[in-house]
Parts: structure tokens; C-alpha cells; sequence
């Protein structure tokens, strides 16, 4: 109910210009990359006794980071331990990732059949 809110209040410490800065681009990129290849080696190889399809449909679908990075800059950036640019890169490495998400996960998906659900005869969930 408050996420907006909380959301309002991390666009409001947003400066436009300081996101034009090279430095902020170049460290947003390398954490994106990281943590998108991260959530999906992690996450996806923790399914992989599933099979690998699975488990990249299971790396793809965590790969956005939104609320909990936004919330630990918020506070660094409050307690004056983040700089604006770190503060920066982390809210648009949230933005990146979950704007790649559904990407990730139609790529992912593709050619799998919408009616399977679990993988045949290995895990049962529920």
C-alpha cells in the first residue's frame, strides 16, 4: 500500500544531471551486468537438478532487483555513506533490471509450450 509512496520519495532525490554523468553510466552498467548474471547463475542453478530450461526460466524470472537495493542506498544515501552517483546507479540498476525481466523471461520461454507446467516425472510442487 506505501510502495508508492516510497517510490515517490526515491524520484524525488533523483537528479537528472547527475545521471548524464559517464562515471554513473559506466558503474550502473557493470552492477546491472553483474547482477543480472548473478540472479541467474545463483537462482537458476539452484534449479538446475530441474533441468536447464528450468532453471533458466527460474535465473530469468529473479533476475529484476527492485524494492530492497532502492531501500539500503535510500538509507546509505541518508546516512551519507553513498554518494549521489552509487545512490544513482543503484536506483537505475532497479529500473534496468526490472524493465529486463519480462524480457529475460519471453526469451527464456520461447518455444516451450504455454500448457507444461512442471518438469515430467522429476519434482512434484504442491
Amino acid at each position: 500500500m506505501l510502495t508508492p509512496f516510497f517510490l515517490a520519495g526515491i524520484g524525488l532525490h533523483l537528479d537528472l544531471r547527475a545521471l548524464a554523468a559517464s562515471e554513473t553510466l559506466l558503474l550502473t552498467a557493470l552492477i546491472a551486468v553483474v547482477a543480472v548474471i548473478s540472479k541467474v547463475v545463483g537462482c537458476g542453478g539452484g534449479a538446475m537438478r530441474l533441468g536447464r530450461a528450468y532453471a533458466l526460466h527460474v535465473g530469468a524470472g529473479t533476475a529484476p532487483r527492485r524494492g530492497v537495493g532502492m531501500v539500503v542506498a535510500q538509507i546509505g544515501l541518508r546516512m551519507n555513506v553513498l554518494s549521489g552517483g552509487v545512490y544513482y546507479a543503484v536506483v537505475l540498476v532497479a529500473i534496468v533490471t526490472t524493465l529486463l525481466g519480462p524480457v529475460m523471461l519471453d526469451a527464456a520461454f520461447r518455444g516451450v509450450s504455454r500448457h507444461r507446467t512442471r518438469p515430467p516425472g522429476k519434482f512434484s510442487i504442491g
